[in-house]
C-alpha cells in the first residue's frame, strides 16, 4: 500500500514546482498542496474499509459499508479537485511561455 502515500507526495511536489512558477508559495494559495495529501489519506482510509469489509465477510454492516464509500466519493472529488486546478495551472503556466516565446 505504498501508491496512495507516494503519489500524494509526487503530485504535492508537482504542485508546489507549478505554484513556485507563478511566485505564489508564499500565499495562501501554497495550501493546494496538501490536496493530493488529503485525497492519499483517503485512499488509504478506503483501503482499509474495504479491507475490514472483507474480514467481516459475510457480516457486513450497513456502517462499514456506508464509510467505505463515504472514502471512496471524497477521495474522487479531492482527486478530482486537485486534478481541475493542476490543469488549469498547467494551460496557464504554458500559456505563459507562449508569450514569452513570442516576445
Amino acid at each position: 500500500m505504498l501508491y496512495p502515500g507516494l503519489s500524494g507526495i509526487a503530485y504535492c511536489l508537482l504542485m508546489g514546482w507549478l505554484l513556485k512558477q507563478f511566485r505564489l508559495l508564499e500565499k495562501p494559495v501554497r495550501y493546494f498542496c496538501l490536496i493530493p495529501l488529503v485525497a492519499g489519506l483517503f485512499d488509504y482510509l478506503e483501503n482499509i474499509s474495504i479491507i475490514v469489509m472483507i474480514r467481516s465477510y459475510p457480516v457486513i454492516s450497513g456502517f462499514q459499508a456506508g464509510m467505505a464509500n463515504f472514502f471512496t466519493v471524497t477521495k474522487s472529488m479531492v482527486s478530482a479537485l486537485f486534478f481541475i486546478i493542476l490543469i488549469f495551472g498547467i494551460t496557464l503556466f504554458l500559456f505563459k511561455k507562449l508569450l514569452s516565446l513570442l516576445r
